[in-house]
């Protein structure tokens, strides 16, 4: 499979090729047809005091200023203009754009905004008789535009919240949207407490994590109709094919880990029913290749993780002492053992992929061991530590 810049780099050198025999006849206006894509899919995160990343995507000004790390495109480059690299990148990568929780734009969509900075990038160009709708991805052509966010939260309720230790944050600076963590305190929090807490905020929860806990209906119930729900983690929990039926419910939801969780085949055709869900992690669940296939039938990517068993690539030769010294004794010191028992990581899911931990693969980063799923996710963490560091309750 080509690599994301090859395949960007042959979409301009082929766009720049049929423009120039007539043959392409993308609409570039940016009032019309540029300006309206950045403030459907990113001016949410990219506008206001405290825009992420320093960049302002809600102007003309605000573009071309850049952001924290320079310069955002590059006019009649769109193989060096940063904003659209991280569009094109693979939606697994961390610096994909815009991030796997927000509305995607179409491939016929980020077409438009490669054709506009192939052609000079220009803010001032005529418009060329009406606006022409974009053409929209048919998974998305009926999702509405522009989804008002919900009014924020009321104080008293956050701090409720944060009262029993549970972690709640906004998922991006100035949303009113959050994102909630109870796995933390899954051993000391019943389902019934959590309801209490969490329906002043229904509207308003983005992402949340019911891990290791025992739900009850009431609380799926409650989770069913989070209207803006976009992630959920019922991981180690007893969330069951009952559960699973109803929240069959919910229509926003589009990314559910529930690695081991006693769901099975009967949970598939409740899944498949979940009108935006895109992506189902299922490692050790009981889910088989039968009820993969239908959750594939709707187009829903299924993450099974690792199948069967792990086998080295290769191993040591074995070593063969000789001469008359002493053999070294094989018991391990105390000290050794307390030492790797102080190095199993803290959280079970991997923060860049959403897999599960693979102990192997951990990083001592501020007095906390974390731990990722492959020595990928290990490198994409110390390109951006802090923010990865932050979703490790």
């Amino acid at each position: 499979m080509p690599h994301p810049q090859q395949r960007l780099a042959s979409a301009a050198i082929l766009m720049a090729c049929c423009a120039a025999h007539g043959q392409l006849a993308i609409p570039t206006d940016y009032a019309q047809n540029i300006q309206p894509l950045f403030t459907q899919y990113c001016a949410g995160c990219h506008s206001g005091n405290m825009p992420s990343g320093g960049l302002l995507l809600d102007s003309a000004a605000g573009l071309f200023a850049g952001g924290d790390t320079g310069a955002a495109l590059v006019p009649s480059n769109p193989f060096g203009s940063e904003l659209l690299k991280r569009m094109r990148l693979s939606t697994d990568s961390e610096d994909h754009m815009p991030p796997l929780r927000k509305a995607q734009p179409s491939e016929a969509q980020i077409r438009v905004i490669e054709q506009w900075i192939l052609s000079g990038a220009k803010t001032d160009t005529p418009a060329s008789g009406p606006a022409r709708e974009v053409a929209q991805d048919p998974k998305t052509k009926d999702q509405p535009k522009n989804k008002p966010k919900p009014p924020a939260a009321s104080p008293s309720s956050i701090a409720a919240v944060r009262e029993r230790l549970i972690h709640i944050e906004p998922d991006s600076p100035g949303s009113s949207l959050l994102m909630i963590d109870c796995a933390p305190v899954a051993g000391r929090i019943t389902a019934s407490d959590l309801v209490k807490l969490l329906t002043p905020l229904r509207e308003q929860v983005a992402e949340l994590s019911i891990s290791k806990m025992t739900p009850d209906d009431a609380l799926i119930e409650l989770i069913a109709h989070m209207p803006n729900l976009i992630r959920l983690n019922v991981s180690r929990s007893q969330f069951t094919d009952a559960h699973a039926a109803t929240f069959s419910a919910n229509e926003s939801v589009e990314t559910l880990i529930a690695t081991q969780t006693p769901l099975t085949d009967a949970a598939a055709s409740s899944l498949a029913k979940l009108k935006s869900l895109k992506r189902v992690y299922l490692w050790k669940s009981d889910i088989t290749d039968a009820g993969v296939a239908v959750l594939a039938a709707r187009s829903i990517a299924v993450d099974r993780g690792v199948d069967g068993e792990i086998k080295p690539l290769e191993t040591e030769v074995e070593v063969k002492f000789t001469g008359d010294a002493p053999l070294p004794q094989a018991a391990p010191a105390p000290a050794a053992a307390l030492a790797a028992d102080a190095l199993k990581p803290r959280n079970t899911v991997c923060p860049v992929s959403g897999k599960p931990v693979n102990a192997d693969f951990a990083v001592v980063y501020k007095g906390r061991v974390i731990g990722f799923c492959c020595k990928n996710c290990v490198a994409a963490f110390y390109e951006n530590p802090d923010a990865i560091a932050a979703k490790v309750p």
